[in-house]
């Protein structure tokens, strides 16, 4: 979606998407683990693989 459209909706979603794209967002993983020993840290692929998709993506039944 162009920004201009998006700015008609939401400024504050139009400046976030203007920001990520123009300076862009990065974070220093290596310095955080390295400050922050005692979090356990993992990777997203670890967590992904400990979720049980089959759960999460199956039609939530309807409420009555």
């Amino acid at each position: 979606m162009p920004l201009p459209q998006v700015r008609t909706r939401s400024a504050g979603l139009a400046a976030m998407f203007d920001y990520f794209t123009t300076i862009g967002l990065d974070g220093d993983v290596a310095r955080l683990r390295r400050d922050h020993p005692d979090i356990g840290w993992h990777s997203f692929a670890d967590w992904a693989a400990g979720q049980d998709w089959s759960a999460l993506l199956s039609p939530t039944p309807a409420r009555r």
